[in-house]
């Protein structure tokens, strides 16, 4: 069978009601740009908090503000609905209260699509579920395996119960797992532009690593193929780019965009030394976090504290999610500059969750996402980067 052209989706998606679910993000609002203009479709989007709605609020989209945890709110907005456009999971809490609420998520979300008779819902995984990448080729088949990774943890659990409508209850549902998506607004182009600009990036093994990244336009293309295709009840997708760049090959080309020479390698068994001690050193004051982070009482009390609240409020209003997470990550986390190695700027170096992504070889394969939806990468790392960078250049980051 013919893959469909992104011009007959479009067609097939003229006129349709939508529906995005925490659609505030960088997808969502690229999903709310394209299908109310270039599809000509009818969107709505559920935002838990409209302050954070700012980029979609700039297309014709109805903002349903509300917790989509709440059946009586999704019974009223999901009725008449065609399509249902998954974006959420759990943005705070331990590992734990993340997995259960991404449950909750799922499993509201997808009993209201079954009583309302959506004809496709597709809930956005990520490839995170995986853990760090093994083997040479990775493909749907591979073991979930986040491991103490509390967004892929949150992401598995979420994706586990819609599998488990899927298959239990016959619903309409699809997942897709997309990889390291970068281009505008996105935390992979943010992230890397701030740390080359203030700081050198560490890479292991002088970056060899893969980079499975998959350019925002493409993930795009994806959700809308799979909103339409026939016969993908309860299958699940990896979406990335091809060919998959090196780690270095990916923040070279930021550093190219940048004018500065910022990157590091290291091999990758003296990064797993450097981040062992370091754990070693904070494990005192990482043990009074824990505690902080595992009683939620506890956790409000400290946050409503004179001038930390005020300071954390501001700090999420001014970043996007995806940035918020690294800020998280990092002061609850991880001390991760150092000045121990001689460098005129301070070293960043990867998570120990990063730096098992980052030392793989393993490469995607959406081999399946090729034949079952007719899925094509529209942009290479040379043509997504170029994409990109005239974005930059507007938002004036360089």
């Amino acid at each position: 069978m013919t893959a469909a052209t992104m011009q007959e989706i479009l067609e097939a998606l003229r006129g349709a009601k939508v529906l995005l679910l925490g659609g505030g993000g960088v997808i969502g609002s690229r999903l709310a740009e394209v299908f109310a203009g270039e599809a000509g479709a009818h969107v709505a989007a559920v935002v838990r908090t409209l302050s954070k709605a700012v980029r979609l609020a700039r297309y014709p989209v109805r903002l349903i503000p509300g917790d989509v945890r709440d059946p009586a709110l999704l019974d009223q907005a999901m009725e008449g609905f065609d399509l249902a456009i998954d974006l959420t999971y759990p943005k705070e809490g331990t590992r734990n209260e993340r997995c259960r609420d991404a449950v909750l998520m799922a499993r509201t979300i997808a009993e209201a699509a079954v009583r309302h008779k959506v004809r496709r819902l597709v809930h956005l995984s990520t490839i995170s579920v995986y853990g760090p990448l093994h083997g040479d080729i990775v493909d749907e088949t591979a073991p979930r395996r986040p491991g103490t990774d509390p967004y892929g943890a949150g992401k598995l659990a979420g994706e586990r119960e819609m599998l488990r409508h899927a298959h239990e209850r016959r619903a309409p549902i699809v997942v897709l797992q997309p990889t390291v998506v970068y281009g505008p607004f996105a935390g992979w182009t943010l992230g890397p532009i701030r740390q080359l600009r203030d700081q050198t990036v560490v890479l292991p093994n002088d970056g060899r690593g893969v980079c499975n990244a998959v350019y925002l336009d493409d993930v795009v293309q994806a959700i809308m193929r799979a909103a339409v295709a026939p016969d993908i009840d309860g299958e699940v997708f990896l979406i990335s780019g091809d060919p998959a760049p090196t780690w270095r090959a990916f923040y070279g080309a930021y550093e190219a965009m940048l004018g500065v020479s910022s990157i590091r390698g290291m091999d990758a068994a003296a990064i797993h030394r450097h981040l062992k001690a370091q754990a070693k050193a904070a494990r005192p004051i990482r043990r009074i976090l824990d505690i902080v982070r595992a009683d939620g009482a506890l956790r409000q009390a400290v946050l409503s504290l004179p001038g930390l609240s005020l300071f954390y409020s501001a700090v999420q209003l001014a970043l996007p999610q995806e940035q918020m997470e690294h800020v998280k990550d990092r002061l609850m986390n991880r001390k991760a500059e150092t000045a121990a190695l001689s460098s005129e700027k301070p070293l960043l170096f990867p998570s120990s969750a990063q730096l098992g992504i980052m030392a793989s070889s393993a490469r995607v394969c959406i081999d399946k996402a090729r034949r079952l939806i007719g899925f094509d990468p529209g942009y290479n790392l040379e043509t997504g980067m170029r994409a990109t960078r005239e974005w930059v250049e507007w938002a004036r980051l360089l």
